[in-house]
């Protein structure tokens, strides 16, 4: 009897080490909107506050890539690559992560941060993390704490979206443009792949580009990488010739207007949107593109929109005028 024990026993602690040695594995793309504690001035002056950021994990420990990290913080006036996150998550989907917003050296702006926790789960779908933050911001901008949701979004896999450009604003060229893309996110987390571009020229006959262009993958610099970071998809192509086409996007509910993280609002005095099917998903995109380079130098628009088609593995706003300040294109 001893032994039968001892073995229930045995197999007792086996099994509830294997539970605890479960990972949760949250490493990717995280939209996190800030949906309470935000001051009248903060929503006045730049909307609703909230962080684009690519995680990453190692064991149960979370970092993030402050290159590809932008946030809609008003207090932050440097904008760029200045944002460092740390935290963890347990085998029970308990998320706790700091980001602190640095100021480049630059005194004038106070260093300060969020601390968000909260616990993995699913919602309408998407895989989210909620909970409660607290921040030590200004009170001009915050009220030192609220709650939040951020949102998974997934890695490119080499799917095809179709789209159209619409006509140049300060151009004669055609409007309605076809073009494609075909994303798929790298080991570094940019973006590599092609675009084409159907029949659009100048409108004196001369095409725009040199045939199909390719997605500029990398961090070399700023501006030069095409990237994905929360609910973003920012392409930099290149054609034969040198001529770039700058693609500005963000996920999309079906209303192909409202950004695909939930909770996240484009406009704070309208109504969110009651189909989220596209929520956490790649599944369409909205947003705006510009030239440089060739005949068609300075063209674009703030009206685009991208479907998917075929996936292999089975001054109106641009969105708060491209989320934030975005200074990692020098294009916006």
């Amino acid at each position: 009897m001893r032994a039968k024990v001892g073995v229930l026993a045995f197999f007792f602690l086996l099994a509830t080490g294997l539970a605890s040695a479960h990972q949760q594995t949250i490493q990717g793309r995280w939209e996190f909107a800030i949906t309470s504690g935000a001051t009248e001035y903060q929503l006045d002056n730049m909307g609703q506050p909230d962080i684009s950021t690519v995680l990453l994990q190692t064991g149960n420990t979370l970092t993030n890539i402050p290159i590809f990290t932008f946030n809609a913080l008003l207090q932050d006036v440097v904008g760029y690559n200045n944002v460092a996150a740390s935290g963890t998550i347990d085998e029970h989907g308990c998320v706790s992560i700091t980001f602190t917003v640095g100021n480049g050296g630059d005194s004038s702006q106070a260093v300060f941060n969020y601390v968000f926790t909260g616990k993995l789960g699913k919602q309408d779908e998407a895989t989210v993390i909620t909970g409660t933050y607290t921040t030590t911001e200004s009170s001009t901008y915050s009220n030192g704490s609220g709650n939040f949701t951020a949102t998974f979004f997934p890695d490119f896999t080499g799917a095809l979206y179709e789209g159209t450009l619409i006509g140049p604003d300060n151009g004669p060229g055609p409007s309605n443009i076809p073009f494609n893309i075909n994303p798929t996110t790298d080991p570094d987390h940019s973006v590599s792949g092609t675009v084409n571009v159907f029949n659009f020229t100048d409108g004196q006959g001369d095409a725009c580009f040199a045939g199909p262009l390719t997605m500029v993958p990398g961090l070399g610099g700023e501006g030069d990488a095409a990237f994905a970071t929360g609910v973003f998809l920012d392409i930099t192509a290149k054609d034969s010739a040198g001529n770039l086409l700058w693609l500005n996007t963000y996920s999309v509910e079906p209303d192909g207007f409202n950004p695909a993280a939930l909770n996240l609002e484009y406009d704070p005095t309208t109504a969110l949107p009651t189909n989220l099917s596209n929520a956490g998903t790649n599944n369409e995109y909205a947003g705006s593109y510009s030239i440089t380079g060739g005949p068609c130098d300075g063209f674009g628009d703030g009206d685009i929109s991208v479907y998917l088609v075929k996936n292999h593995k089975h001054e109106r706003q641009n969105y708060r005028n491209h989320h934030y300040r975005h200074e990692a294109n020098p294009h916006d």
